[in-house]
């Protein structure tokens, strides 16, 4: 499987399954919330979770060099950690307004504490899903550094099996064969 088929299905797999508790918590607690909303809700937050990350993802492939990894690639980590969970906030946010709007044409209200909790939320959200974004990066370019030096050392091997026997003389070999 290639490492960009895996990045979906984890993707879809991860996001997905966060949203299911979170519907299968509201559906279950009876809020005064439509079964609908709460589907609609929980496809923003899918959609608002990929989005965010596919973003992330494609600044840090560019900008993140894991071959000499200093102290100016945390620093971008963790911008990109900061507004990765500043958009994937608004983006939830955006998609919970529309999605309550288009079924009660009103717009619901909520308060400070409940945003601020959605902030928290959306941070954590997005710290872990770089913790295993960057764990899943780093392990790969472990692996693959293991096996290039694997290989130069198996190429070191043979470079210096073949100088043996280019210098192994062939008349010492006949003769002892013969003996």
């Amino acid at each position: 499987m290639t490492n960009k088929k895996l990045f979906w299905i984890l993707q879809f797999f991860g996001w997905g399954s966060i949203a299911g508790i979170n519907i299968w918590g509201k559906l279950v607690t009876r809020t005064e919330l439509s079964k609908l909303y709460i589907y609609l809700e929980g496809f923003g937050f899918i959609l608002s979770g990929i989005l965010t990350t596919l973003f992330i993802r494609k600044y840090l492939k560019k900008q993140i060099t894991f071959n000499k990894f200093q102290s100016i690639e945390i620093k971008k980590i963790l911008i990109s950690l900061l507004f990765g969970s500043i958009a994937f906030y608004f983006l939830l946010l955006f998609f919970s307004y529309i999605s309550y709007y288009i079924l009660n044409n009103t717009i619901p209200k909520v308060t400070n504490l409940q945003h601020l909790s959605t902030i928290l939320n959306s941070f954590i959200f997005i710290l872990f899903w770089m913790l295993f974004y960057l764990s899943i990066k780093i392990s790969q370019k472990f692996r693959k550094n293991k096996i290039e030096k694997l290989e130069l050392e198996t190429s070191l091997k043979e470079s210096q099996l073949n100088t043996l026997i280019g210098q192994i003389n062939p008349h010492f070999m006949f003769n002892s064969l013969n003996n």
